[in-house]
C-alpha cells in the first residue's frame, strides 16, 4: 500500500482512496435492495483500491461483497471470497486479520460437516496467535501478550476435537488451552477456564469431568491464596454437584464444612450464614434429617440479627417455624413465627411485618389450622389500617371472612364480608366492593345489608 501523498497519482490518493471507501460502503447498503448495482459499486471500488496499491482496502472490499452474498448459505462460494482475502493479508503481513480468516473458514468447513478441515484451519489461527502473542511479548506488551493468550485459549473451547467426538482428543485441546494460561502465568485465566470447562462439561451432563475441572479450580485458589474464591467455589458449584448431579451427600456436606470453615476463618459473616443455611437445606432435602436442620438454621438468626439483614433475619425464622410445626412442635413453631413477626415490627418496617404475618397465616391456612391463621392475619390487618393501606387491609379482611366460613362460624364471616366492603365504599372503589360481593358468593355466605 502506497503512504497517503505518495502514490503514483500523487495527492490524487486520498480522494481516490475516499471515493473507492465510499463505493464500499454503497455496496453493503445496496446488496439487499439491488444486487446488480451493488456489484457495479464492488467492481470499481475493487479497481481503485487495486490502482492505488491499498492492499487492505482490497480485502476489506472482497469481505463486503461476501457478506452481501453470506444469507444465501453458498458456503463453496464464500470459502473462494475468503481464500481471495487470506492471500492478500498473508502479502502484507497482517496476521491478526489473518487469524480472523482462519477461524471463519474452520467455521464454514465446520458447517459444512467437514470437521478435519475445519480443525485444520483453527489449528493454523491458534499458531497465528502464539506468533502474535510473542510478538508483543519480545516488545515488552505485556497487556496485548496476554489478550492473545486469552483468545488463544478462547479458540480453543467449543472448536477443538469436539468436532470429531474424540474425547481424548477434546481433552488434549482443553489442556492446550489451560497450558496457555500456565506458560503466562495468568492464574486468574487458567481458574476461569477450568470453570469454564467444568460448566462446559455439565451442560452435557458429565457430572464426572465436570467435579474434576472444579478441583482442578480449586486448587489453583488454594495455591493462589485467594480464600475467598476457593470457599465459592466449593459452595456455589462444588457441593451442589456432588448433591444434584452425583447423588454423593457424605462429600457434597463435606465441601459445604470446608467453605464454612474458609468463611469462618476469613471473617465473612454474611457467607457464613448463608452456608449454614445451605447445610441445614441438605440436610432435609439429602438426609430427611429436620433436627439436623434445625441446628444450622439456629445458628444463622444471630448472625443475621448481628449484621441487621433483618429480611433474612425474618426469612430463616419462618422456615425455622415450619420445621417445628412439620415435627409436631406446635409451640416452638408458635414462638418462632411470633419472633419473626416481631423483626419487622422492631426495625420500624410496618409493611414488611404485615406481609410477614399474612405469609406466617397462609402457612397455618395450609396446614388445616384456621383458628392460628386468624390470629396472625387479624394481626396484618391492623397494620395495614394503621398504615392506611385499604385495599390489602380488605383483602386481609376478605380472608379472615373466608377462615370463619371454614371453620362453619357464618356470622362472624358475614360480619367480616361487611367490613371489607365498608373498606371499599370509604374509598370510593366501586370495582373493589364489587370484588367483596362476588368473592362472598362464591364462599356461600349471603351478604345481608343493613
Amino acid at each position: 500500500m502506497h503512504p497517503i501523498g505518495k502514490s503514483p497519482d500523487g495527492d490524487r490518493f486520498p480522494v481516490r482512496q475516499a471515493e473507492a471507501n465510499l463505493l464500499n460502503m454503497a455496496v453493503r447498503y445496496l446488496c439487499w435492495e439491488n444486487q446488480e448495482r451493488a456489484l457495479q459499486f464492488h467492481d470499481r471500488s475493487l479497481k481503485i483500491y487495486r490502482e492505488i496499491g491499498d492492499r487492505p482496502g482490497e480485502a476489506l472490499a472482497i469481505i463486503t461483497l461476501n457478506d452481501c452474498y453470506s444469507a444465501s448459505k453458498n458456503r463453496p462460494q464464500e470459502l473462494a471470497f475468503y481464500d481471495r482475502v487470506l492471500s492478500i493479508y498473508q502479502t502484507i503481513g497482517d496476521r491478526v486479520k489473518m487469524a480472523n480468516i482462519f477461524d471463519r473458514m474452520g467455521s464454514i468447513y465446520s458447517d459444512l460437516g467437514s470437521h478435519y478441515q475445519a480443525l485444520e484451519f483453527w489449528h493454523r489461527e491458534l499458531e497465528t496467535l502464539k506468533e502474535i502473542g510473542y510478538f508483543y511479548d519480545r516488545l515488552g506488551d505485556a497487556e496485548k501478550s496476554l489478550n492473545f493468550a486469552d483468545d488463544r485459549a478462547t479458540a480453543l473451547i467449543g472448536k477443538f476435537d469436539r468436532q470429531i467426538r474424540d474425547r481424548e482428543k477434546e481433552l488434549a485441546a482443553y489442556n492446550q488451552a489451560i497450558n496457555i494460561y500456565q506458560t503466562w502465568g495468568d492464574r486468574e485465566g487458567e481458574t476461569n477456564l477450568l470453570i469454564a470447562i467444568a460448566e462446559d462439561y455439565g451442560s452435557r451432563e458429565d457430572a464426572e469431568s465436570t467435579i474434576a475441572f472444579l478441583n482442578q479450580a480449586l486448587a489453583v485458589y488454594r495455591e493462589i491464596g485467594d480464600r475467598p474464591g476457593e470457599a465459592r467455589l466449593l459452595l456455589r458449584k462444588i457441593a451442589q454437584i456432588y448433591f444434584y448431579r452425583l447423588k454423593d451427600p457424605e462429600k457434597g456436606f463435606d465441601a459445604l464444612e470446608r467453605a464454612l470453615g474458609i468463611y469462618r476463618e476469613i471473617g465473612d459473616r454474611a457467607a457464613e450464614a448463608l452456608t449454614l443455611s445451605k447445610i441445614g437445606y441438605f440436610s432435609i432435602k439429602a438426609l430427611a434429617d429436620k433436627e439436623k436442620a434445625l441446628e444450622f438454621y439456629n445458628q444463622v438468626v444471630p448472625i443475621y440479627r448481628e449484621l441487621e439483614d433483618a429480611k433474612e433475619q425474618v426469612y430463616t425464622l419462618q422456615t425455622i417455624g415450619k420445621i417445628y410445626y412439620e415435627l409436631g412442635n406446635q409451640e416452638r413453631a408458635l414462638a418462632a413465627f411470633d419472633r419473626a413477626g416481631r423483626v419487622d415490627r422492631e426495625t420500624g418496617d410496618r409493611e414488611g411485618a404485615a406481609r410477614t404475618l399474612t405469609a406466617i397465616g397462609g402457612e397455618y391456612r395450609k396446614w388445616g389450622d384456621q383458628v392460628t391463621a386468624l390470629r396472625f392475619y387479624r394481626q396484618a390487618r391492623a397494620v395495614y389500617r394503621e398504615l392506611e393501606d385499604y385495599q390489602k387491609e380488605a383483602g386481609s379482611l376478605l380472608t379472615i371472612a373466608q377462615l370463619y366460613y371454614e371453620l362453619e362460624n357464618l356470622d362472624p364471616a358475614v360480619e367480616t364480608f361487611k367490613q371489607a366492603r365498608r373498606v371499599y365504599q370509604r374509598n370510593g372503589d366501586r370495582a373493589g366492593e364489587a370484588w367483596i360481593v362476588y368473592r362472598t358468593g362464591q364462599t356461600g355466605v349471603a351478604l345481608r345489608t343493613g
